[in-house]
């Protein structure tokens, strides 16, 4: 049903409502226009549910974001950055006029960029000699994304206009791990390291396969060495799980110095409530082992890797890393594949001759 109006302006005010659905409205300089909307509305019911009432019209993109990261719980320190550069490019925008062509235009935009390297605080940023990947993108994708469905809950929009962008192709994850030589050049490196704790952080990540950010929050009351355990609070899914400790590992952490108030497992040197300020110890030790293209996430890699190489299940080296699909472990699958290839040809190549 519509009802039109005149408003004091002279213009003419129209409004349509439909069981079941909010009402809206629209303002026309003429009633013949007013007329003509209303009509168009009241046959097209998609229309209406989609329609950005008063609330869309009068909230802007930048305040969306606001509102969302008041909210959020998470721990993506990342997303303040993607959701930084969404307001900067649309931050005065009506949520009413951000459309899935908009967020389409700002996603090539930052295509073109050039892809860049934080160098540390304080320091400028470094580029690495190409644009923006396509797993980038999608990451400023799921961020704008995430405002968006927060904005629906909140009733100021009623759909997401982000659902209509199609993510970008991204290519095959990549796999970096270290060879028998590598492995044991880095831990000798790395035992000569002059940070004193460098050689147990890598050997625990290479033997549990966890992030650095998991293993800098490890608190000496999250050991259990008798059970030969470490526990992680909340990892990367916002999920306690459980690390092995094998034995070499479960030694250096006994041999480690224990604070009588427990504290971090690995703290900075005069700020105990800090952690590890490792990073200018770690490049050292990687110069020093002479490795080439190798990043401290590929120790998770490497024991990944191992596991794959040794025979374990895919359920099993996703349980080991902590994750909770099994399409992130399936980059190491072919690794499984040419074991059980070299398995086979040991133990069976000369039965069929």
């Amino acid at each position: 049903m519509a009802t039109f109006a005149r408003l004091p302006s002279g213009n003419w005010r129209a409004q349509v409502r439909r069981t079941g659905q909010r009402p809206i409205g629209k303002t026309f300089g003429k009633k013949a226009e007013a007329v003509e909307w209303a009509r168009l509305m009241e046959g097209d019911e998609e229309a209406i549910s989609g329609y950005p009432d008063d609330e869309a019209r009068r909230r802007t993109v930048g305040q969306a974001i606001d509102g969302y990261m008041l909210a959020y719980v998470g721990r993506d320190t990342a997303i303040v950055k993607r959701l930084s550069w969404w307001k900067e490019q649309h931050g005065a925008t009506p949520l009413a006029d951000f459309s899935t062509a908009k967020i389409k235009d700002a996603l090539r935009d930052l295509a073109r960029q050039d892809a860049v390297r934080n160098a540390g605080k304080g320091k400028p940023t470094a580029s690495l000699g190409r644009k923006k990947s396509p797993a980038t993108c999608n990451r400023y994708l799921q961020a704008i994304s995430s405002v968006l469905t927060w904005a629906v809950d909140e009733s100021w929009i009623t759909k997401n206009a982000a659902l209509g962008v199609k993510r970008r192709t991204e290519p095959p994850g990549r796999v970096r791990f270290l060879t028998d030589d590598e492995r044991k050049a880095l831990l000798e490196a790395c035992d000569a390291s002059e940070c004193a704790d460098l050689a147990l952080l890598v050997r625990l990540a290479l033997s549990t396969g966890a992030r650095l950010g998991e293993l800098l929050a490890l608190q000496w009351e999250d050991i259990d060495l008798k059970a030969k355990v470490a526990r992680v609070r909340t990892s990367k899914n916002d999920e306690p799980r459980t690390l092995p400790l094998i034995e070499a590992v479960r030694k250096r952490l006994e041999a480690k110095a224990r604070p009588i108030k427990g504290g971090l497992l690995f703290p900075a040197l005069r700020k105990i409530d800090t952690p590890l300020q490792f990073r200018p110890f770690w490049e050292a030790a990687v110069a020093a082992a002479k490795l080439k293209d190798f990043r401290f996430h590929d120790l998770r890699d490497s024991c990944a890797s191992y596991l794959a190489m040794s025979g374990a299940s895919p359920l099993e080296i996703g349980d080991v890393l902590g994750h909770k699909t099994l399409a992130m472990v399936r980059r190491y699958s072919h690794l499984s594949t040419e074991h059980k290839q070299r398995l086979a040809e040991r133990v069976l190549g000369g039965m069929v001759e």
